[in-house]
């Protein structure tokens, strides 16, 4: 970690890189920044919308939606860019020694990007619903202190994914395969689109245990006024945590030599 402080100062080039990533070798190039998550989310909405139907109360569905959708997309865009961190600079890597924690951190560029685009749509809305409504709908106080430790949370999640799987991501191209596919299932099991409350037996326990499900509802109780998450879903979160950023710096470490070599 004192390394990567020390390095801090190529971040921004390693964001830079993985964003480029999002448009590399593409007709529409940069327009994909934006298309990208509006389609993503259009599809999402207009398909789990339709079908759950069961917005929170005095909470507009697309708002809702929005504020949900950003946190995912800042804990998915982490979780699968910091996965192939090493795997994008192993050029780099092999011929000049630079800080693996600082290359990882890189992740947070398209992240930010996505997260960015979300926030900028949200922000649309909510003016859309001054018009409409006479009223933004959202319900800022002290409680909203909450949706930026939620934020912060689900940003740890995801980067403590990239520090267990980016040394063996760079041996096999079957990692971040399967990753995709694990978070795609684990979008269903995350009350992003849908409230908590709506959820009953095997489902609802399987979403409470869920480690993303409280930073999502912080940000989304902070912000929108919504009920805050249950104490089971807070102890998972902060347990998760507590065990998944110490055990993955002490692997990444141990680990991130060896992934190196095998380049």
């Amino acid at each position: 970690m004192r390394e990567g402080w020390r390095h801090r100062w190529l971040f921004p080039f390693f964001a830079i890189k993985c964003v480029e990533k999002l448009y590399a070798r593409t007709w529409l190039g940069v327009l994909w920044l934006p298309l990208r998550p509006g389609i993503d989310l259009l599809l999402k909405v207009a398909v789990i919308g339709t079908l759950i139907d069961s917005p929170s109360p005095g909470v507009p569905y697309l708002l809702s939606a929005l504020v949900g959708m950003a946190v995912w997309e800042l804990f998915e865009q982490l979780a699968f860019w910091s996965t192939r961190a090493l795997e994008i600079n192993r050029g780099l890597l092999r011929t000049v020694h630079v800080a693996r924690l600082t290359v990882l951190t890189g992740a947070l560029g398209p992240a930010g990007v996505f997260f960015a685009i979300y926030v900028a749509v949200t922000g649309v809305a909510a003016g859309y619903f001054v018009i409409v409504d006479g009223t933004t709908h959202f319900a800022l106080g002290v409680e909203t202190l909450g949706a930026v430790a939620g934020i912060v949370v689900a940003a740890l999640l995801g980067l403590s994914v990239g520090l267990f799987l980016a040394p063996i991501a760079v041996q096999a191209r079957d990692v971040r395969f399967v990753l995709a596919y694990v978070l795609g299932l684990w979008f269903f099991l995350t009350p992003v689109l849908y409230p908590v409350e709506s959820l009953r037996g095997l489902l609802a326990t399987a979403v409470t245990f869920n480690p993303m499900t409280a930073p999502v509802g912080m940000v989304k109780a902070g912000l929108l006024g919504t009920p805050f998450p249950g104490l089971s879903s807070m102890l998972v979160c902060v347990g998760t945590l507590a065990l998944v950023i110490p055990a993955g710096l002490v692997f990444f470490g141990r680990s991130e030599n060896a992934a190196m070599d095998s380049m």
